[in-house]
């Protein structure tokens, strides 16, 4: 009785955090500087299927600044082991940047990015680019799944990650979170919040039944 009843306050503590934690913060994206290039990204291996992708439909980017992680949740269409993944992004100039993507589970409170499942993974060097950059991942990094947050933060101020909708595979909810503010972020509904990305897993196994799409709806407009 007692783990029932410890189980019962965690989950009113979740979901107060969740209801005060108010509508997303808008912030304004930037237009894409004329005609952009682009190649789909590259696949990792012929065992691992794409459980995640959005690129298409883009116009948009977002450069958050330096340092800052850019974290969008992704419903993938199963789980399995991280077999690889990729972003979009480009630059207000021609520096070279480094990245750092990192993987979270949705337990974070009121359904934020909480425990690292993949990662941090570290690029160093990336030029402007108007195409995926695509990452192999060691075999048995980690399980991962179905739903998940993904982080990407770059050094350079004035690159940014591409916005995109609807994703082909997989799903997004209007939304992303931003690091170091801690806080939900959102664009107003144009363009819709969800970013070029692509996760690719081994081994999938079904979709199981979660509550993630209630706990996220009282962050809609």
């Amino acid at each position: 009785m007692r783990s029932r009843v410890l189980l019962w306050s965690t989950a009113l503590a979740l979901a107060a955090s969740a209801a005060n934690a108010g509508p997303p913060v808008r912030v304004t994206p930037l237009p894409l500087d004329g005609a952009f290039q682009f190649d789909p990204p590259a696949r990792t291996t012929l065992l691992c299927a794409t459980a995640y992708s959005n690129m298409v439909n883009f116009a948009y980017y977002y450069p958050a600044g330096s340092g800052k992680e850019v974290i969008d949740d992704l419903h993938l269409t199963g789980s399995g082991d991280l077999c690889g993944f990729s972003f979009t992004y480009t630059s207000a100039n021609s520096a070279t940047t480094d990245a750092t993507v990192t993987f979270y589970a949705n337990d974070g409170p009121g359904g934020s990015p909480g425990s690292v499942v993949a990662g941090p993974f570290y690029y160093y060097g990336l030029p402007r680019s108007n195409h995926p950059f695509s990452a192999q991942v060691p075999e048995g990094v980690s399980v991962i799944g179905p739903i998940i947050w993904l982080g990407v933060s770059f050094t350079e101020p004035t690159t940014g990650l591409l916005l995109a909708n609807p994703p082909s595979i997989g799903a997004s909810d209007d939304l992303f979170y931003q690091r170091p503010e801690e806080s939900f972020m959102s664009f107003g509904g144009n363009p819709v919040a969800n970013f070029t990305l692509t996760v690719q897993i081994d081994s999938p196994s079904p979709i199981r039944v979660s509550s993630w799409g209630a706990i996220k709806t009282i962050y809609r407009n």
